[in-house]
């Protein structure tokens, strides 16, 4: 059905077939357990409720530690408000709260929000009772404060009004609310007035959320939720809906969750075209830096998705060229589904396959760049964490001129006994790396981009076959350790260990199921080919006079050489690169040895324990691959029994000479 028709056909009330395509859907979603119960939700709220009242007692507190009158202190106000998934009624259960806090002109962050003084509200937190967790992020580009009150996730943002007095019934809506606020506290505001604005322009409030639900459940399993990353956010995906619910106001959550999917891909929607919710609108007077597709950082934007408050701004900065066609893929993938599922003429309805997670980790013919993360504690982990994730981006888009470049949205943390001797707690990030042909770029020795001007050239002694590429990632990985290490509030301990390796080296606890599959699967078909193999290889003939010792030698040297040769049965080379399909991408020994630390600069080097493992998977594949190319060790015993038979001869020739 063309796009066309589907517009004509929103004049149609609901047919009773998408009613229960929308109630089976409603149904999975509850099965995944996106919907928290009565309990959590008023623990929510009466938690929101106490935190209302410490920050106007907080704000009464700052009055009178300024020397402020005590009529003055009493009337002093601070309050709160909801603003992202919560505020649009999408959480799930556990989810954190994002709230905003707004205090009058007199109480700043700096002095006042964060800090240790008994003023602080930072420092009032802590001596609250319930209060377990206290992470203040205050050199954040929107400062943040992370608390656990009573079990209750919260990050709590600040905006300082240029007013002295807060109403109680303060309207967020009105631009006004901006005049005079520091850059912190407008994108502060935004954040409120954003999810404001979606919630007063969808025609029909339950179907946003239950489309909206549905969008985020499967970017999350599809590994493209992530704004930090190049991917979508909360808000992105929520404007995209809205955007949507407005253009089919009849329509129900099941085929708004279609259309979404068949709208902004590059099939209907012309990138980088920006997406509106609303007209922009803009102030003058405030002077406001505001979205302008005319501006040299605005028009480089791949996918702008626009604010729909003043100043409009675009939320999607962060998508990359890699990121972008990752999504454009998952969403034509997405509606294929959808359109599988609303046209089928049965009555049940089967949605998982729209949110069968995706297979990160197991990507034919792929290299894996690792990044390790490690820190003293905790505290410190979440702010290298956070630092070390906003410059993940900047790699992806060097590393995206030269190959397909994935990067897995979260990081994923190992299990404390694959580190027995170093307790420090540790994170991953991962790139998955492929092949783009044709290649059109490479990677100058400075780590820029240049035409390519390699040649395609065979390994070394090899006589036929396709020839192997390689694509050297070692000094943009080497840049980028060294632009991490050069942050300025780095603490020792904190250390960077990028890694590239091959999909059957990665440890088995970055799988969702325990165990690396392409290991188990080359060991299994290593055992199952053994015993055909050695069957079907002949015995050879021996000489005369020489043992049955001597004559099965030339057999197992063949099979021991190619159970120890390192990489047997698939290209080893990652340095200068090759994958199982002979085209490199990676330099797994230089890379594996960049190492950065936090201010002590010491360069960090994996364990033994840490070596120990990679090479004794590394051994098992390659006796596995030996012994599932039986063909392979029968030539080699072949030309074995040859050059002993023609070394028999040339003995039996010399003697006659002799004996004539």
């Amino acid at each position: 059905m063309s796009l066309d028709q589907f517009r004509a056909k929103d004049t149609d009330t609901a047919t009773e077939l998408e009613s229960l395509r929308t109630q089976h859907l409603q149904k999975y979603l509850q099965s995944q357990g996106l919907y928290e119960s009565t309990e959590e939700a008023q623990l929510r709220e009466e938690v929101l409720g106490h935190l209302d009242q410490i920050v106007k007692e907080w704000v009464r507190g700052v009055a009178r530690h300024l020397g402020l009158s005590e009529s003055v202190a009493q009337e002093a106000n601070a309050t709160i408000f909801t603003f992202g998934s919560y505020r649009l009624g999408v959480h799930a259960p556990g989810a954190d709260i994002d709230v905003l806090c707004v205090g009058p002109q007199y109480a700043k962050r700096e002095h006042h929000f964060f800090g240790s003084q008994p003023y602080c509200l930072e420092q009032v937190l802590a001596g609250v009772p319930g209060v377990q967790e206290i992470t203040a992020v205050a050199e954040a580009y929107v400062p943040v404060m992370k608390i656990k009150f009573k079990g209750v996730e919260m990050d709590v943002l600040y905006a300082s009004l240029a007013q002295f007095l807060i109403p109680e019934n303060l309207d967020l809506s009105h631009n006004s609310v901006l005049r005079g606020c520091d850059e912190q506290s407008v994108r502060s505001l935004n954040g409120c007035r954003v999810t404001d604005t979606i919630l007063r322009s969808v025609p029909d409030v339950s179907t946003f959320r239950l489309a909206l639900k549905a969008v985020k459940l499967w970017a999350e399993k599809r590994g493209v939720y992530s704004n930090v990353s190049g991917y979508l956010g909360g808000v992105n995906m929520a404007l995209l809906v809205a955007k949507i619910c407005k253009w089919y106001p009849r329509k129900l959550a099941c085929t708004i969750v279609m259309m979404v999917f068949m709208h902004f891909t590059t099939k209907y929607w012309r990138w980088p075209d920006a997406v509106h919710l609303v007209p922009q609108k803009d102030d003058p007077s405030m002077g406001l830096p505001v979205w302008n597709p005319m501006d040299d950082r605005d028009r480089k934007s791949l996918m702008p998705i626009i604010t729909p408050v003043y100043p409009a701004m675009n939320s999607t900065h962060n998508v990359t060229r890699c990121t972008m066609f990752v999504m454009m893929q998952e969403f034509e993938r997405a509606f294929e589904i959808c359109k599988s599922i609303l046209f089928s003429p049965r009555n049940t309805t089967d949605w998982s396959p729209l949110f069968e997670p995706l297979a990160f980790f197991e990507v034919p013919k792929a290299f894996y760049v690792l990044i390790e993360l490690i820190a003293n504690n905790s505290g410190d982990m979440e702010k290298w964490d956070g630092w070390v994730r906003s410059r993940v981006r900047h790699l992806v888009r060097v590393l995206e001129e030269h190959a397909n470049v994935r990067p897995f949205p979260e990081s994923k943390s190992a299990p404390s006994e694959e580190h027995p001797e170093d307790s420090r707690p540790r994170k991953y990030y991962f790139l998955c790396i492929t092949k783009r042909s044709p290649q059109l770029d490479e990677v100058n020795p400075n780590g820029m981009t240049a035409p390519k001007t390699y040649s395609l050239q065979r390994n070394a002694g090899a006589t036929q076959g396709p020839a192997k590429t390689s694509i050297n990632i070692t000094q943009p990985i080497r840049n980028f350790t060294e632009q991490v290490r050069a942050w300025k509030d780095a603490r020792e301990g904190m250390e960077v260990r990028p890694l590239v390796k091959r999909q059957a080296d990665l440890p088995a606890w970055a799988f969702p199921q325990g165990y690396n599959p392409l290991l188990r699967r080359k060991q299994a078909a290593g055992t199952a080919d053994a015993a055909p193999a050695a069957a079907a290889a002949p015995q050879p003939t021996k000489p005369a006079g020489a043992s049955s010792a001597g004559a099965s030698a030339p057999v197992a040297a063949a099979g021991a050489a190619a159970a120890a040769a390192p990489g047997a049965g698939m290209s080893a080379e990652v340095t200068t690169a090759s994958g199982a399909d002979g085209e490199g991408v990676g330099d797994s020994t230089s890379a594996g040895n960049v190492a950065a630390t936090g201010p002590t600069g010491a360069a960090a080097t994996a364990s033994p324990a840490q070596s120990a493992q990679p090479v004794l998977e590394s051994r098992q594949l390659s006796a596995a691959a030996a012994a599932a190319q039986p063909s392979r060790v029968l030539r080699q015993h072949q030309q074995q029994q040859q050059q002993q038979q023609q070394e028999q001869e040339q003995q039996q020739q010399q003697q006659q000479r002799v004996d004539a």
